[in-house]
């Protein structure tokens, strides 16, 4: 994962592969008390590159959200199978101001004696379109290892959450304060 102090841009790296998917459903959740909810369903792609190629399974999923502010948060969920045979988990969260400069992070978990271990250790920033009249979408994962990040006003921007949005809770593990009874999780 990267560094606190931000998400460069992402083609200051090098690439490290494109993916081509197809969208089999889109929906459109409206606006929820988060803000507008978009949920894609990955029917299946390829991915192409120096170092991986192979297919993005059928089942990805990728989760956008608008802010009312104009900001959105992308949360992106992928499993690609390579040529040779090996699977590689691809978690992508991603930000972006308004929508005309989203980065992503790509976060691989990899089976350590696999070809791909070295995924596990690197940095990558990554892009992503989506275009729903043709129920696609693509990204590009770039190594950003060699890529400083010094933020200031040229190459980074501040995400803002306005006021009115309500706290999306992500620590389901912990043990919920309102239970009285002795440690039951928010799990179901």
């Amino acid at each position: 994962m990267l560094q606190a102090g931000g998400i460069p841009y992402p083609e200051d790296g090098e690439i490290l592969f494109e993916a081509d998917m197809q969208l089999v459903h889109i929906f459109d959740m409206g606006t929820t008390q988060y803000g507008r909810r978009h949920v894609y369903v990955i029917q299946g792609g390829t991915v192409t590159g120096t170092k991986i190629n192979g297919s993005v399974m059928q089942g990805g999923l990728d989760f956008q959200l608008e802010l009312s502010n104009g900001a959105m948060e992308i949360e992106q969920l992928l499993v690609i199978k390579t040529g040779d045979g090996n699977y590689v988990y691809l978690r992508n969260p991603g930000t972006a101001t308004a929508g005309n400069d989203i980065r992503m992070v790509a976060d691989f978990e990899v089976s350590n004696s696999s070809s791909y271990g070295w995924l596990n250790t690197g940095k990558y920033a990554g892009r992503r379109v989506v275009d729903e009249a043709t129920k696609t979408m693509k990204i590009i994962v770039y190594d950003v290892a060699g890529v400083a990040v010094n933020p200031d006003s040229t190459n980074s921007f501040a995400v803002t959450e306005p006021s009115d949005v309500k706290d999306q809770m992500w620590d389901y593990r912990l043990k919920d304060p309102s239970d009285k009874n002795g440690g039951r999780s928010r799990l179901p």
